[in-house]
């Protein structure tokens, strides 16, 4: 195809011939048609497209979290003739952004030459993302042709939730089993709380031993300890459109999100085996398990699970009882922004299981948006009394925290455990 400037040119030149014609001057008319000839012969002696570009994308990461940067080195080489003008464009998706450099790039390319293009981008929110196709555009100034063309390259990125460390979270199983962990169990065994003395038995360590016991006994007595041990937990997450309120990366859903991703970690910190439930766009399931494999994936679950309702939440404690035990402590993350999702919670703990229910406040998003002034003010105290009542009844059947999002979410649930137990 003709460029602009050659479009241009024949369009002055047509125009010149027939003002050329109705002027009956000939010299305008032959050199008009001089100019029409040569972008004709042009036309018809050029060969095929001849652009031969080979495109290569390196990430310097194939997963980052919220905060942190992602390098992109884009390679594109000339395998074919000189190219006069070269314009690429690597195309980012809605939730990227650029923090460094440029991802449009205007250049020129000799036969073999290779245009390195690097630049950053940085998430604006979690999620999983894929950058790509590359546009390119040549231009032959010398040959008058202009020639576009898409790349199908698409270099997928996972952007997970940033992971607010929790110091402590005073969230325990139901019951511990076998193997080491933080809770403190109702039996003796290797720990740090003391539990009292016995005596010294064979294959027992000589550090155990308590000496100033032993100074007034006949025998040699060892210290005994509390044995901690880990347990099974089941973080559960209502992402339901419902629970999309505001928009990210500020939202509800995004807030709740971040929310499971520091419960997960913590408990998996104090060596619980914990499991995923996501409830969403589809239904996300994974079997409690340890460690940071176990981590990673369920953080890539919370950013593949997208808001949707292809699954009823009311049938949760059904699924429940098929996949996993009740000796299962249950962690359900929801606004609790409808009947539904508090009927699940209250079907689940009279089903046998031991639900603590961690709820994001909706109050502080909801008063930000819509009506002002007395209306707004009248709005935000129905909000508020209608959230008291229910989780008041909640709380009948399960731990519910009542979680201020401007309020670091450990101490959240510490307070509310702390209460309990006093």
């Amino acid at each position: 195809m003709l460029t602009r400037k050659s479009g241009l040119a024949v369009a002055f030149a047509l125009w010149v011939f027939a003002l050329g014609l109705l002027l009956t001057n000939a010299p305008l008319m032959l050199a008009s048609v001089a100019v029409v000839i040569y972008f004709t012969l042009v036309r018809i002696t050029e060969p095929g497209p001849h652009v031969d570009l080979s495109v290569e994308r390196i990430l310097d990461a194939d997963s980052i979290y919220e905060g942190e940067t992602a390098t992109v080195t884009l390679r594109v080489r000339n395998n074919g003739a000189p190219i006069t003008t070269l314009e690429v464009s690597d195309a980012l998706p809605h939730g990227l952004r650029l923090s460094r450099g440029s991802n449009l790039a205007l250049t020129s390319l000799r036969r073999g030459e290779t245009k390195t293009i690097d630049y950053s981008v940085e998430p604006v929110v979690f999620g999983s993302y894929e950058i790509g196709p590359v546009k390119i555009r040549t231009t032959d100034l010398g040959r008058n042709r202009t020639e576009e063309r898409t790349v199908e390259s698409l270099a997928p990125l996972l952007v997970y939730p940033e992971i607010r460390y929790v110091n402590r979270m005073t969230i325990r199983p139901v019951r511990t089993k076998n193997w080491p962990g933080e809770t403190v169990a109702r039996r003796t065994g290797p720990g740090i709380d003391y539990y009292g003395v016995r005596e010294y038995a064979s294959g027992d360590s000589l550090r155990r031993v308590n000496w100033k016991a032993t100074s007034r006994s006949e025998d040699i007595l060892i210290n005994k300890f509390l044995h901690e041990a880990g347990g099974d937990i089941l973080v559960v997450l209502d992402s339901r459109p419902v629970s999309e309120v505001g928009s990210p990366p500020n939202s509800l859903l995004t807030r709740s999100t971040r929310a499971a991703a520091a419960i997960t970690y913590r408990l998996l910190r104090d060596r619980n085996r914990v499991g995923f439930l996501g409830i969403g766009d589809t239904l996300a399931s994974i079997s409690p398990g340890f460690g940071k494999r176990q981590f990673e994936k369920i953080l890539v679950s919370l950013v593949s699970l997208g808001s949707g309702e292809d699954w009823d939440i009311e049938n949760l404690p059904r699924l429940l009882s098929i996949r996993f035990s009740r000796q299962t402590r249950v962690i359900f993350i929801s606004p609790l922004m409808d009947e539904s999702s508090a009927e699940a919670v209250i079907r689940t703990s009279t089903s046998g299981y031991s639900v603590i229910v961690v709820s994001p406040s909706p109050l502080d998003i909801e008063g930000s948006v819509g009506v002002a002034g007395d209306e707004r003010r009248v709005a935000e105290k129905l909000l508020d009394l209608r959230r008291r009542v229910l989780l008041s009844s909640l709380g009948r059947y399960a731990t519910v925290v009542d979680w201020d999002t401007t309020e670091p979410l450990g101490d959240a649930v510490n307070r509310v455990a702390e209460q309990r137990a006093a």
